[in-house]
């Protein structure tokens, strides 16, 4: 069972370097200032992809989920998601069409998203092996790490600094100005290469039901289930609380890159700090360091208090954050050629990659016990991840109407506050909800 949990674990260094490279630190960042335009036009189009992404989520999600649970074959989905996702990130270097990389993007993220919530389910299998908690924190730890190696040999080796033709290194860039759009093929191939563990050591297990009862019985559980979670109020606060907080997060990290670069004016590559590459190092480094420390404070003191901590950090990180700009800190004036925003930024952006790693896995480790004797494990986790995008699209939505009324990028991420806010009242009413 150790290798087992081990070929699990190891999905998540697989699946995280397109959430790194694609999704926060290279694709996305390159899209907005090349692709799509730059300026309030590309962080409009961001969240039209991101909109896009999470609807689909949103309708699959608990729908396949549900199915699988009775008529097994997780290995086969798993599979069929995989390929979806490599053939889907082949689409992103398309960059001549706006159209048909929005459309790769959303399929690719959809697919990786649905691989996510099914490997999710089978976390309840190692619940006597080992603290769920610390198992799936870890997972995040080792994801990060994943998603460090490829940025680094990205942002250091292959990809050019701005305004050369030379590395970060001093090296002949072996990819051009355009490299990014090989984030998305690079990915894939990782994808596919660290899940062979898991293709080797899992059976295709089966179900109770097949074909048309399968998708019925399903259908019936799904609804009832969701009646479940809605009726039950602990259940419900959970839920409700873990939507808003991942929703948030999704923003935070498809829209901090795009702020540095919108509002700060940082280049995607260059050789200073300040850059949205090397930005995106530190955070991954201090990802880790959430992940594998926050599995280790689980065990500790609880899931539910990595939780209630790792929202309060979010909520004063992107106030400060989201306050900042080239002439004020905090909404305190500053010298315009001053490097003090940048800062401030830079740091705020290491102790979000902390909290990322912290609650993610601490969140994924609550499903389980909080569900337990109520759903079935795929129907819970299915429901997880449906209420973690369920509502994503507002996140991306919002950004977009609040950046195209008022013409202002920096105004325009205001909404990712308010949603961590809300998420803290939710949870506090969950814990304060006996199941």
């Amino acid at each position: 069972m150790k290798n087992k949990i081990r070929a699990w674990m190891l999905f998540d260094f697989a699946a995280q370097p397109f959430h790194t490279l694609v999704v926060s630190f290279l694709f996305i960042p390159y899209f907005n200032q090349v692709i799509a335009g730059g300026g309030e036009k590309g962080q409009i189009l961001v969240s039209v992809a991101g909109f896009i992404s999470a609807l689909l989520v949103a309708v699959l999600a608990p729908v396949i989920s549900s199915i699988v649970d009775q008529a097994g074959h997780r290995k086969r989905w798993i599979t069929f998601f995989t390929v979806i996702f490599a053939i889907s990130c082949l689409g992103l270097m398309l960059e001549s069409s706006v159209i048909t990389v929005l459309i790769a993007y959303s399929i690719a993220y959809s697919a990786i998203e649905m691989l996510l919530i099914t490997m999710n389910a089978y976390l309840p299998d190692f619940q006597k092996d080992g603290h769920i908690g610390k198992i799936s924190g870890d997972a995040w730890g080792y994801g990060y790490i994943g998603g460090l190696i490829l940025l680094v040999v990205f942002v250091l080796l292959l990809l050019p600094s701005e305004g050369s033709d030379l590395t970060l290194f001093g090296f002949a860039a072996i990819l051009g100005h355009n490299g990014p759009i090989w984030t998305g093929p690079v990915s894939a191939i990782w994808l596919i290469l660290f899940m062979l563990p898991f293709f080797v050591l899992f059976k295709n297990e089966k179900g109770a039901k097949s074909g048309k009862d399968a998708v019925q019985t399903g259908l019936t559980s799904l609804k009832k289930s969701g009646l479940l979670a809605w009726n039950d109020l602990r259940l419900r606060w959970f839920f409700i609380s873990s939507l808003v907080f991942r929703d948030a997060l999704a923003g935070l990290f498809i829209f901090g890159a795009i702020y540095a670069q919108n509002v700060l004016g940082w280049p995607i590559m260059a050789m200073t700090p300040f850059s949205v590459g090397i930005y995106g190092i530190v955070l991954n480094i201090t990802g880790i360091i959430g992940g594998i420390g926050g599995g280790t404070l689980d065990r500790k003191f609880g899931s539910q208090a990595v939780v209630r901590w790792s929202i309060m950090l979010f909520i004063l990180l992107c106030f400060v954050m989201m306050s900042t700009n080239r002439e004020s800190v905090l909404f305190i004036p500053v010298d315009p050629s001053s490097t003090l925003p940048d800062w401030v930024f830079f740091i705020c952006g290491m102790f979000i990659g902390i909290g990322v790693g912290a609650i993610q896995g601490a969140s994924r480790g609550m499903v389980v016990p909080e569900t337990e004797g109520k759903m079935q494990r795929g129907e819970a986790f299915g429901i997880y991840g449906m209420m973690g995008r369920a509502t994503a699209f507002i996140a991306p939505i919002l950004v977009g109407l609040f950046t195209a009324i008022s013409g202002n990028a920096q105004f325009g991420v205001w909404p990712i506050f308010g949603l961590f806010v809300i998420s803290a009242i939710c949870f506090r009413k969950f814990e304060k909800t006996t199941g």
